[in-house]
């Protein structure tokens, strides 16, 4: 009988995972043919308490995302105990939310994988099968030395991958394998990637096989699905390294046994340069106009064109031909509502490019990780504080004109002893122009990327 810790703040919740899991109901005692033998925690405290004093080492535990204080602070924790160094861990999460934590997840604690909300016991028994087994990736890529090359960054961290070159073979291949996630170029010889990525999700009970789309953003254009769940969990705009594809489907399905990224160090990724110098191929900040604000009230004259909202440029639910039927409801005692539908006006799409960012007499060479009209989130491992101020200048893909940009650090993503992985600043001086290639950029990736309600 293998033992299972589920922490999560809501006790109907992780009494209804034990329930699912035990196939009974909780308050009958043990029984020697139990499947599982469940453990609870509803806090970081009583979860390290179990792993660290509980007397017996756990086989595997599912800790909730929103858990209170942080559950990269927990992961962390549960690392450092000889315990639990190197018992499987699973996330409960909104599929399409918090990508970052995800991110920092998998890369720094080795993550094995994610339940998806809303939580059913077909889910959780589906997620803890066969934990030893390695994960299967299909990888869909017409070009022959671009997907030997796919196939082989994605190998080298213990994933098994299975490569077609067309998307019939790999709706075929797709059925007969069932792959933990699939991996399709937009451009392919028979079908769209999109269309590939549309039929994988509907062949799907759920919806749940995670599937990345890549290719370039122009390829975009005119390309949309009307069901928010049949569009793909995540996009990369090419060209990007090896390194990328890796992250974003370990982001999704985490980390089989005796898998780990092989991180280089973050610099390899941002490399601050001496003040004022920026290489010649990044966006440049020198001819960044200064902006008027509280600190800096001088230069009027030359103040840029700075839009206050632009709502009216984005694209509604109901201009995508959303669905507005919500998925089938779970179990009363798995509180967590279905993922419905996105209704939000500001969405956050993914981004892949070099960008200059300045603070103070600081200039910095880093890369972007995700955008929205409203801001931008990139990669940093400079001891950035809530409320600085930011100047940056970057090149969205497929955009001549170099987009430059004022905000202040609205969110700072953490991940060890004060090691800043990311950077969320929030646009407070933009010009009208610039926002609008951003909004353009935004609606494109979203007509074909799926969104967690908020």
């Amino acid at each position: 009988m293998k033992r299972i810790l589920l922490v999560a703040a809501d006790r109907a919740l992780t009494r209804f995972m034990a329930e699912a899991l035990m196939e009974r109901t909780m308050d009958l005692p043990p029984r020697p043919d139990d499947p599982w033998d469940v453990a609870r925690a509803h806090t970081a405290l009583e979860a390290k308490l179990l792993v660290t004093r509980g007397g017996r080492p756990f086989d595997v535990i599912l800790v909730e995302q929103d858990l209170q204080g942080g559950v990269l602070n927990l992961l962390g924790d549960l690392r450092a105990a000889e315990e639990a160094a190197s018992v499987p861990v699973f996330l409960l999460t909104e599929r399409g939310r918090d990508s970052h934590v995800r991110r920092m997840a998998v890369e720094l604690h080795g993550v094995a994988g994610f339940l998806d909300k809303p939580v059913t016991a077909e889910g959780l028994r589906e997620t803890f099968q066969g934990l030893e087994r390695r994960k299967r990736v299909l990888l869909v890529e017409s070009d022959g030395d671009r997907g030997e090359r796919y196939q082989r960054a994605l190998e080298r961290v213990g994933y098994l991958v299975e490569r077609v070159t067309s998307g019939r073979d790999a709706l075929d291949r797709a059925a007969r394998t069932k792959p933990d996630a699939a991996v399709a170029a937009l451009d392919l010889p028979d079908l769209r990637g999109l269309d590939v990525c549309v039929a994988l999700k509907r062949s799907q009970k759920g919806h749940t096989l995670p599937v990345v789309l890549y290719g370039q953003i122009a390829a975009l254009t005119g390309q949309g699905t009307e069901e928010n769940a049949h569009r793909a969990d995540d996009f990369v705009q090419a060209p990007f390294d090896d390194e990328i594809l890796v992250e974003r489907v370990a982001q999704l399905v985490g980390l089989g046994p005796g898998q780990a990224i092989k991180k280089k160090r973050r610099r390899s990724i941002l490399d601050r340069l001496p003040s004022g110098v920026v290489e010649s191929e990044q966006p440049t900040l020198s001819d960044l106009q200064p902006v008027e604000d509280e600190e800096n009230p001088t230069n009027k004259s030359r103040r840029p064109q700075v839009a206050e909202t632009f709502e009216g440029a984005l694209e509604t639910d109901k201009d995508l031909g959303r669905d507005d039927t919500d998925p089938p409801t779970p179990p009363p005692s798995a509180s967590p509502a279905a993922v419905s539908p996105t209704r939000r006006t500001t969405r956050r799409v993914p981004c892949n490019t070099a960008m200059s960012a300045k603070n103070g007499a600081k200039v910095y060479r880093s890369r972007t990780l995700d955008i929205s009209h409203g801001g931008i989130f990139f990669a940093t491992d400079e001891p950035l504080d809530i409320g600085e101020r930011i100047d940056m200048a970057f090149k969205l893909p497929g955009a001549e004109e170099t987009i430059r940009a004022v905000g202040k650090v609205c969110w700072v993503g953490r991940g060890g002893a004060d090691h800043v992985e990311g950077v969320g600043v929030k646009f407070s001086q933009i010009d009208q122009a610039h926002l609008k290639v951003i909004v353009d950029y935004v609606n494109r990736v979203a007509r074909v990327l799926y969104s967690a309600s908020e």
